[in-house]
């Protein structure tokens, strides 16, 4: 999970109520071939931003190295995701 702001973008963007907000984005999605973030609004409610209207990619078009930084949680995830593919079972079905 990580956090992400909404910056401005187009002239309607600026008035929009959450630009500038900080919001936990959880997942990625591609609709259309758009990459959006699934994001916790303000009032807990899940929602869709375009992940181009964040500053998620912010780090990578600055120069800064590209990373990952999990929690606890993230790493056994990812933990479990590697032993998978190591058994050729990246789908997670059990045998």
């Amino acid at each position: 999970m990580v956090r992400v702001s909404i910056r401005p973008r187009g002239t309607s963007a600026v008035a929009h109520p959450l630009c500038g907000r900080r919001l936990r984005a959880y997942a990625f999605r591609h609709v259309d071939g758009v990459p959006h973030l699934k994001v916790e609004l303000p009032d807990g409610m899940p929602g869709l931003v375009a992940a181009e209207a964040t500053d998620v990619f912010a780090a990578e078009q600055a120069g800064a190295g590209t990373g990952l930084v999990l929690d606890g949680a993230g790493l056994r995830h990812l933990h479990v995701v590697m032993m998978r593919l190591r058994e050729g079972n990246a789908s997670g079905a059990r045998r």
